[in-house]
């Protein structure tokens, strides 16, 4: 899948702390790179872990929910067993007597 994008750049302005501002124009210089670009970059390892993070929680939540389907659909389709009395050992009372230990 090979999608093509077109570099329209669009400005957001945001607040930094002075302390973080410093920080990072430090590194920018010291490395070569524009703050832009770090920011961009961070920006978008941003979006691409919670994308994934997002994809792994909603293909959670889909087996979760197949599962939770396939244990209600079992418990509805099972019967309840009928309670079997167990039969009784002896079919009159005279035979209860006998002693039958042997």
């Amino acid at each position: 899948m090979n999608q093509q994008h077109t570099f329209q750049p669009i400005l957001i302005n945001f607040n930094v702390p002075n302390h973080l501002k410093y920080k990072l124009d430090r590194v920018s210089k010291l490395k070569g790179i524009s703050r832009t670009s770090i920011l961009n970059r961070l920006i978008e390892d941003f979006v691409r872990d919670e994308t994934g993070r997002i994809e792994n929680d909603a293909r959670i939540y889909e087996m979760m929910s197949k599962l939770e389907n396939t244990i209600e659909r079992n418990v509805l389709k099972s019967k309840p067993k009928p309670n079997k009395k167990p039969k009784p050992k002896y079919t009159n009372w005279e035979q209860s007597f006998i002693d039958d230990s042997n």
